[in-house]
């Protein structure tokens, strides 16, 4: 490229990657955040989706236990008080309303990076998969995720069958096996109904926060080199002084890393 070009080129791809970056900070993007934010707090602590105790141990303690130790480490990325980590942390035992969960949530995510909030919000193991295509209506979605009743209530209709093969029978066990099913099919029923109104906005926001995850990766990988070798060529730095150079800052970010293995 002549001198000219090769200015115009980088400055072209200075603005599209201030133009990612005014998108990150949009309205729209907080918008998907949230509405992500918000089915996990329905799926994962709202609503008790797998049956039985929440506590340690439990069915639904590996859901929320997950994403209490995502939130560790979005409160080390934002370097945030502890106070907002316990607080969160304390959400396992006692679920809050929608707005607590929403504050003390946005507590950790307000100053860490775009990708520790997405994956944050997005990260569904051991909670409910998100809809995997745009054409996918909530019905089908509910069958894919297990929600349907004849996906689980096969696990009681055995309890209640090795019940019965019992010489002594405690009805109180019984009680403890019918309540414990009654509980799971009103949660989830409540589950559907709520998530039913954020449902048609699920796959958008999670699709474009990913897209814009991946924008920004590539263009600061590629916007970084451009701009060293812009700058190297512009101030008559030969080739290989700068790749020496780009291989002692390697070399310490790979020390910074590995330190303490």
């Amino acid at each position: 490229m002549s001198q000219a070009k090769r200015e115009k080129h980088v400055i072209e791809a200075n603005k599209q990657h201030a133009e990612i970056e005014a998108l990150i900070n949009s309205d729209r993007t907080k918008q998907s955040i949230d509405v992500l934010l918000y089915f996990q707090y329905l799926a994962r602590f709202k609503f008790k989706l797998r049956g039985g105790s929440s506590y340690y141990g439990g069915k639904n303690y590996h859901a929320m236990s997950h994403m209490i130790d995502n939130f560790v480490h979005v409160c080390n990325m934002a370097k945030v008080d502890d106070e907002v980590l316990e607080r969160f942390r304390s959400f396992i035992n006692t679920t809050p309303p929608w707005n607590i969960f929403y504050e003390v949530s946005y507590g950790g995510l307000i100053n860490c990076d775009f990708y520790t909030k997405v994956n944050f919000v997005s990260n569904t193991l051991y909670g409910v998969s998100l809809p995997n295509s745009k054409t996918q209506d909530i019905s089908s979605w509910i069958s894919s995720s297990g929600l349907s009743e004849n996906a689980w209530d096969w696990e009681y209709k055995n309890e209640v069958e090795a019940w019965n093969k019992h010489w002594f029978k405690s009805k109180k066990t019984l009680r403890t096996i019918q309540n414990e099913w009654k509980e799971r099919k009103t949660d989830i029923t409540n589950f559907i109904t709520e998530v039913s109104a954020v449902f048609p906005k699920l796959y958008d926001s999670n699709c474009y926060l990913d897209r814009l995850i991946e924008k920004q990766l590539q263009g600061n990988v590629d916007l970084v080199a451009m701009n060293k070798a812009y700058v190297a060529l512009k101030e008559g730095v030969k080739l290989k002084h700068l790749l020496l150079e780009e291989g002692h800052e390697l070399a310490r970010a790979w020390n910074n890393m590995i330190r303490g293995l």
